[in-house]
């Protein structure tokens, strides 16, 4: 056994600093092999921390671990026979401490530990847990940033809060039947008793308007992304009729000026229901009969995503109302009272079912799957929330939208993870990026890494990781790091799957085939907004580019958004071969189909002829 005096230890903290100082155990353990640190108050020993009570003090959520008074020690450091005896009784304890009239004397060791393997999958477990928590609490901050801008709109907002079960004042006997009823999925709908039937679907009660409805659902219903915003795809059959990402309201006033914007989850877009039977639809119906003709209600809600976004890029005016079914209603209630004038939450729909007879038959397996009896009632009560608010003068509001596009926290949390264990990644100094192809890397890509780690402390190559070019991701991103292995300060990684990739910027997978160049901003709007961010660029060096109309306008449109987000684009001259000819991995590709091995000197680096023989 080893004895290690107090005098000559670093695990040690004092109580009074434990709260002002909780990262000191953490840095400690990460950086050292100690398996205890040991809590002083004014010299006397007050207790231990493990790394297990950090661990469990940080899934906990909480950052400051908890104390443990209650441990074995010795009171003379040569008492190996009272040692040994807790050493075996614990066998994952390999040191006692010595303590003395309460004061901590040193630790005596066995000489054994825990493996290394045991303790770093001990630390990584402990690593994954503190970066879990962080992105939780990154995703709140995300959600209440998007609600924050949501709340600059125009328009008076109505917040509410989901449906649910707990509003309804249900028997015993129901509450069982909806635990039944909460395990059955979509398809089995049409399982139900006939007098489950009758209920739900009313005049509708037929198989084969509940075959088309469950066809929808399960198989026509599809979402799709236009600059990250979602909208449903366009369809129309009997049930569900979608135009331009909206679902119809079909008694819509022809003519009206003023509109009543609404979103939220599979209730808000009147998910078992069709066209006439929606919350809207009715709303319309109710804004009609009592005259506000001049109101449109216009369906913006999508199934199975958070359907807020859709906000964003509608064009809303102060004349406008805009009501929300919200997951996020508490922080809806900071915001209101931040903005009372323009934001009302309302939380409870527990009027709704007390008007409602036999409540449980009216929702299918959760209480946001209802049918047009609770539609009709919860217009009815938006209606009469709103209705204090409604003119019936003519609209004269200027419509703008807040932004054309959306970047949800699932691109942040994944680019977060994407860079989370890069070398060197908080670099100081001018730091900056080139995205690149290279398909194949030629010398061209050589020079204008050259040019830019020239201007630089540290660049970044994030190379395309979408593999639809003529050479596969693998080997692109292994001939670069081959062909700038030499220079200092330079870091290639993959792109990730945001950054022109064809979920953000298909066209460029698709360059000959392209007459009209579309809009590529939202590409864009991720590298800055997210990936510039991440790795701290504050630049972004491209290759002239006078052929290639996509890549033209792709570096143009950069130069307009970029340093919104404040990183400066550089636009470095093509380097030329000794011809004068401007040397391109198009002109490559094409030597390689013909054989023009002569020509392929001129244009590739030795690092890229080497692996290409290799293949």
């Amino acid at each position: 056994m080893i004895f290690e005096e107090a005098g000559e230890m670093t695990a040690l903290i004092e109580l009074k600093d434990l709260e002002k100082k909780p990262d000191i155990i953490l840095e400690h353990f990460m950086k050292y092999g100690d398996e205890v640190f040991y809590v002083l108050d004014d010299d006397e020993i007050y207790g231990i921390i493990t790394l297990g009570d950090l661990y469990r003090a940080y899934a906990s959520g909480s950052t400051i671990p908890k104390v443990n008074r209650n441990f074995s020690y010795i009171e003379t450091e040569n008492d190996y026979e009272s040692a040994q005896k807790i050493f075996e009784q614990y066998t994952n304890i390999h040191e006692v401490a010595v303590v003395k009239k309460k004061k901590l004397i040193g630790v005596l060791k066995s000489g054994h530990r825990k493996s290394w393997d045991d303790w770093r999958n001990t630390r990584d477990c402990l690593q994954n847990t503190l970066f879990e928590l962080q992105l939780e609490k990154d995703r709140k901050e995300w959600i209440q940033r998007d609600i924050q801008s949501l709340s600059k709109l125009k328009a008076k907002l109505f917040v509410y809060r989901y449906l649910c079960v707990e509003d309804m004042d249900l028997t015993d006997d129901e509450r069982t039947i909806f635990e039944e009823k909460s395990q059955l999925p979509t398809e089995a709908m049409s399982a139900l008793t006939q007098k489950e039937q009758k209920i739900f679907f009313g005049e509708n009660n037929d198989p084969q308007y509940i075959e088309q409805l469950i066809n929808y659902i399960v198989n026509d219903r599809k979402i799709i992304y236009r600059n990250g915003i979602p909208v449903n795809e366009d369809i129309s059959n009997r049930i569900v009729n979608i135009k331009n990402g909206y679902r119809i309201v079909p008694n819509v006033w022809g003519g009206a000026d003023r509109k009543i914007f609404m979103v939220g989850p599979c209730t808000m877009f009147g998910g078992l229901v069709n066209d006439a039977q929606t919350i809207e639809a009715y709303l319309q119906e109710i804004l009609i009969g009592k005259q506000f003709q001049n109101y449109e209600v216009v369906n913006c809600s999508v199934t199975g995503v958070l359907s807020f976004p859709r906000l964003f890029h509608e064009k809303i005016s102060e004349d406008d109302i805009v009501i929300i079914m919200s997951p996020y209603f508490d922080t809806w209630k900071v915001f209101e009272k931040i903005y009372p004038e323009k934001i009302r939450c309302l939380e409870s729909m527990s009027e709704v079912w007390s008007d409602i007879h036999l409540p449980i038959y009216q929702i299918y397996n959760m209480a946001e799957h209802c049918n047009h009896v609770v539609n009709r009632k919860i217009a009815e009560k938006i209606f009469k929330d709103i209705e204090g608010y409604l003119s019936i003068e003519m609209g004269k509001g200027c419509r703008e939208s807040l932004q054309n596009y959306y970047i949800s926290w699932e691109i942040a949390a994944y680019y977060k993870r994407h860079f989370r264990n890069l070398p060197n990644r908080k670099q100081k100094g001018k730091i900056g990026s080139v995205v690149m192809n290279c398909n194949p890397f030629t010398k061209g890509h050589r020079y204008l890494i050259e040019q830019a780690c020239a201007k630089l402390d540290y660049l970044y190559v994030l190379v395309v990781e979408e593999d639809k070019s003529d050479f596969a991701f693998s080997d692109r991103i292994e001939m670069v790091k081959r062909g700038v292995e030499d220079i200092e300060n330079v870091c290639v990684i993959p792109s990730g799957e945001y950054v022109i990739s064809a979920k953000t910027f298909a066209q460029y997978f698709k360059k000959e085939q392209i007459e009209n160049v579309e809009d590529m901003d939202y590409d864009i709007h991720i590298f800055g907004e997210i990936v510039a961010k991440e790795l701290g660029i504050q630049y972004r060096f491209v290759g002239e580019e006078p052929y290639d109309m996509v890549t033209a306008k792709y570096n143009r449109t950069m130069m307009n958004i970029l340093p919104q987000h404040g990183v400066k684009v550089i636009e470095i001259t093509r380097l030329k071969d000794d011809d004068g000819e401007i040397i391109s991995a198009s002109k490559v590709r094409k030597c390689i189909s013909e054989g023009s091995t002569q020509e392929l000197l001129k244009m590739l680096p030795a690092s890229t002829i080497e692996y290409l023989n290799e293949r």
